[in-house]
Parts: C-alpha cells; structure tokens; sequence
C-alpha cells in the first residue's frame, strides 16, 4: 500500500489506482534541495511527475550565462513533457527548490504502458494533451499581455 493521494491533484487528475500502476513502471527519484535533475541543452527522453517538494525551472541568458528562475513546479505538476514527446534537448535547466520526490517516466515506461496497461497509457497521452494546451493557453495569454502593453 502507497501512501500516495486517492485523486493524483493539480495538473496530473488521476485516481489512486491508476496512478498507483503507473508509478510502478515508472522510476522513482529523490534529490536534495538545489540539487540539478537536469540541464538545458541535456538530451530528452523522459519527463518527470513531482510526488513531494517543489522543483525550479532555471533558463540561462545566452550572453552572461546567468540562471534565472522561470516557473516553480509543485507536488502534482509535470516537467520535462516534451523531451518525452519529442526527445528534444533539454529548453532549461530543473533543479530541486526543496528535498524533492518524482516519479521519471521514460519512453520505456509509455511503451511498456501501451503493450500491458493500453487504459493507463490513454490516460497518461490524455493527461499529457491537457497539460501542453494548458501550458500553450499561459504562453499565448502572456504573449498578449506583453503585446498589448508594447503596443
């Protein structure tokens, strides 16, 4: 028995059983606060569920290199959805803002999802298409914002 939520909340809505089965194939992680889970320009091949703690996306500016922090990710959001997608390099660095806990799907993990759990995979493809419009609708509000008030 998990001590893990029966409602998987935030952004991954999943119910306890399915998340449960889902967390079984996937691999657990546990890093210390400010510790790198990855860096922008790293190759991609999985993403990363936040279970416990907080994590900080980090973008460098090109000319001075300095890191500046962009999003936090809290217990029940997702990171690194399009190196899982599209196994594109790393677009920021992720660093725990606390002790953090994830659970890292890998491609691996999707297709050994499809082949034994098929309802588990729709859900997490589902999960994943609700979770990049969300992030798509942010980016475009922003935009707007930031284009309103140059205009």
């Amino acid at each position: 028995m998990t001590t893990e939520p029966d409602f998987w909340e935030v952004s991954w809505r999943m119910d306890g059983e399915a998340f449960e089965r889902l967390q079984a194939k996937s691999i657990e992680l546990r890093y210390k606060a400010k510790e790198t889970v990855f860096k922008q320009g790293d190759a991609a091949d999985s993403m990363y569920l936040v279970v416990e703690g907080y994590a900080l996306a980090l973008t460098s500016n090109p000319q001075t290199g300095e890191e500046q922090s962009t999003t936090i990710i809290p217990t029940g959001q997702s990171f690194g959805e399009l190196g899982l997608l599209m196994g594109q390099p790393r677009s920021a660095t992720v660093a725990a803002g606390t002790d953090l806990q994830v659970i890292q799907i890998t491609i691996e993990t999707v297709k050994a999802l499809e082949e034994s759990e098929p309802q588990i995979a729709v859900m997490l493809y589902k999960q994943l298409a609700r979770t990049l419009a969300e992030q798509l609708m942010t980016q475009t509000l922003l935009l707007r914002k930031v284009l309103n008030n140059w205009w």
